[in-house]
């Protein structure tokens, strides 16, 4: 079966900390926006996008602003159409806006549309050697994508694979929350820390996904 270059971004994301299809997804994200401020700023059919979301959502605008370099010029440009079209609405309906935007944003909506590819193509090749391999490697789906991924999956067996690979990861990060718990009482608080030094941030990524 041939590779897409979406299989090879979660195995690679396997590779790293956290739920790799919430790293797909935000390296997604944050390609898009690379190349919107990079190239497509000025694009007409990229600016009507954008106004009909008003902009970025606060995630992806703050990204762009504080977690991505060199951005500055093109917020400037994105936000002075934003004023510019806020204005004309405030001189039209005399103070009432619309609160919702008329569209998603455009960042959000590439994450969203590689996330659900991923989804499938995690489905279609879990059985493969590679995959489940890096699957075992991996820190494991988060709480939002691990029922995505078996709401994909329809051979039952597949499924409760997936489940023995997450029970296993859930009991042995529970166990290291136990231990870090523990250690943190005055009375073994001496002992040191191993690896279970990070587990309340595994646990957390876990839970809530991958820090963006």
């Amino acid at each position: 079966m041939t590779k897409s270059a979406t299989y090879f971004s979660i195995v690679e994301a396997c590779e790293k900390d956290g739920c790799p299809l919430c790293r797909v997804e935000q390296d997604a994200a944050l390609k898009f926006l690379e190349t919107l401020f990079y190239e497509q700023i000025n694009e007409f059919e990229v600016r009507e996008r954008l106004r009909k979301s008003l902009g970025l959502c606060h995630e992806h605008a703050w990204l762009s602003a504080d977690g991505m370099t060199g951005n500055a010029l093109g917020l400037a440009i994105l936000y002075d159409d934003m004023l510019r079209l806020r204005l004309e609405q405030l001189n039209e309906k005399k103070g009432k806006l619309r609160v919702a935007p008329a569209g998603k944003c455009p960042a959000c909506e590439q994450r969203d549309s590689v996330g659900h590819r991923a989804l499938t193509v995690l489905a279609r090749h879990l059985t493969e050697e590679e995959m489940r391999e890096a699957m075992l490697r991996s820190d494991g789906l988060c709480f939002h994508h691990l029922p995505l991924a078996l709401e994909q999956l329809k051979d039952s067996s597949v499924q409760k694979e997936l489940l023995s690979i997450h029970r296993e990861k859930m009991e042995k990060l529970r166990a290291e929350l136990g231990e870090f718990i523990r250690k943190n009482d005055y009375r073994f608080i001496n002992e040191g820390f191993g690896a279970e030094r990070d587990a309340w941030r595994r646990a957390v990524a876990m839970g809530a996904g991958k820090k963006r």
